[in-house]
């Protein structure tokens, strides 16, 4: 049950070549955009694929203010948050792999910490006790 800490981006080939294993990476609320851009970040590997496990660092793909979480959306995105923790969590619990990327979640463009720092505060809460569950390796 190890979780890999990647240092890498993530590619599609390596997500559909390893689909028992699930891929954490930062997604907006609206689960659009990046699929056909390559400008877009880790979307553009993950969108759409079963073993991508999209955490929610934003509203939406854009770089308008209104596109990025305050604190006032805490009790609106923890439940997500806390769906896309749960089945990384459960999978661990089963045996399997959980990637995460070593740049963080919520740290590039949706800026968490500082746009949102409770929202912030409450995703390292749920990432440290995920890799309190299997072996941390960093790759």
């Amino acid at each position: 049950m190890p979780i890999i800490v990647q240092t890498a981006w993530l590619t599609r080939h390596q997500l559909r070549s390893t689909p028992s294993t699930l891929f954490a990476w930062g997604d907006n609320l609206a689960r659009m955009g990046g699929a056909q851009n390559p400008r877009s970040g880790q979307a553009f590997a993950c969108r759409g694929e079963p073993n991508a496990i999209g955490i929610p660092t934003k509203q939406r793909p854009s770089m308008e203010d209104s596109a990025f979480f305050d604190d006032n959306d805490f009790d609106r995105v923890r439940p997500e948050i806390d769906v896309a923790f749960a089945r990384l969590s459960e999978h661990i619990a089963a045996g399997g792999t959980v990637v995460w990327p070593a740049d963080g979640i919520g740290t590039g463009r949706a800026e968490l910490a500082r746009r949102a720092p409770r929202i912030w505060i409450y995703l390292e809460q749920r990432r440290e006790r995920l890799f309190a569950l299997g072996e941390v390796i960093l790759r």
